[in-house]
């Protein structure tokens, strides 16, 4: 498991789901928790992954930061639409300038 790998699953719970679905992209379903316990969890994720550098082979220390799209899924959507809104999000905060949360909002 990769480092930013670890970090989130260290800020999830057993009955969450925590997926690679990229090179480096994970996706996270917080399950039965409020919007704002939701915010919470993913700004723990963002501040424990953002502001470490990474040695590289070269000794080039590179910063990282974390760009976060979420969404809450409603009774009546199905997966893929919340995944599509999530990184709907997603792209609008690294749009904005990255290391940040954007919420989809219906």
């Amino acid at each position: 498991m990769s480092l930013p790998a670890r970090k989130i699953a260290e800020q999830v719970r057993s009955s969450d789901c925590l997926s690679r679905v990229g090179g480096e992209e994970f996706a996270i379903i917080l399950t039965n928790i409020p919007h704002q316990n939701a915010q919470s969890i993913l700004e723990s994720i963002r501040q424990k992954i953002a502001g470490n550098g990474v040695l590289l082979a070269d000794d080039t220390v590179v910063n990282v930061t974390l760009s976060i799209g979420a969404t809450q899924l409603a009774i009546d959507d199905e997966f893929n639409t919340a995944y599509k809104k999530a990184d709907i999000a997603l792209y609008q905060s690294k749009k904005q300038g990255r290391n940040m949360i954007t919420w989809y909002l219906n």
